[in-house]
């Protein structure tokens, strides 16, 4: 009973997922339609004064450096405090397993060894 319900959650939480990510890749299709017409809207409005190809030349700086910031604020991101604890906490569990492995694999072998 508790494995077909465990079953049901698994596939209706997989449902959900998917839904999540179709949906938010809609969203990511819009937004990016959103930036090119944003940009489109850049190079019209700098047109008249710089001209066609110097509009879309400083249109082009602008994401360049834009996209350099982002990069540069992106290589130094860093674990914060919460995560690093939690790999502590992950590799501590990790050999407190496998210590007790080895403390089974013993037990094991000590009750084959008494039969």
């Amino acid at each position: 009973m508790a494995a077909a319900a465990e079953g049901v959650r698994l596939r209706l939480a997989l449902r959900r997922l998917l839904l999540r990510a179709i949906l938010g890749l809609i969203a990511a299709g819009f937004a990016l339609a959103g930036l090119a017409l944003a940009h489109l809207a850049g190079v019209l409005a700098l047109t008249p004064v710089l001209g066609a190809l110097r509009a879309v030349l400083v249109v082009l700086a602008v994401d360049v450096v834009l996209a350099m910031l982002l990069l540069m604020m992106a290589a130094r991101l860093q674990p914060g405090a919460t995560e690093r604890d939690a790999a502590r906490v992950r590799d501590m569990a990790g050999r407190e397993l496998t210590e007790e492995a080895r403390l089974l694999r013993v037990l094991l072998t000590l009750a084959r060894w008494r039969r």
